[in-house]
């Protein structure tokens, strides 16, 4: 069994069913499935904004039955804060909960799981 974090893109794609649904689902059958509070609440933000809060509470309610919510730890924003310069290098679309999420894939061991090209190139990142 692998770890897999499932980052705001990945999620998406399995709750809207996106045309990377499929690719996703397969990922997550038989691996330990994680996502970030960060996460969620990215998650949350978009589907109340694009479809009112009901939709945005099942979403929330989905991930919560479904994956292992990971609280960012004080370590791991250290750790981030660290490597934000190595990680942004050639990178300037990617944000500080892109930066918290990839640090707290690698410190649990796990892979990332993202459409967002900012990652491309990173260790342990998975790239649909």
């Amino acid at each position: 069994m692998n770890k897999l974090l499932l980052d705001s893109w990945a999620l998406i794609e399995i709750l809207g069913k996106g045309p990377n649904f499929s690719k996703v689902s397969q990922l997550m059958h038989g691996n330990q499935c994680f996502t970030t509070t960060l996460n969620l609440y990215e998650v949350y933000y978009h589907l109340k904004e694009e479809n009112g809060v009901e939709k945005a509470e099942e979403a929330a309610r989905i991930i919560a039955m479904n994956l292992t919510l990971l609280p960012i730890e004080a370590r791991t924003a250290i750790d981030a804060a660290n490597m934000r310069e190595f990680i942004k290098k050639g990178r300037s679309g990617i944000g500080a909960i892109d930066i918290l999420t990839y640090v707290t894939a690698q410190n649990i061991g796990a892979q990332l799981i993202t459409g967002d090209s900012d990652f491309k190139g990173l260790k342990g990142v998975i790239l649909l």
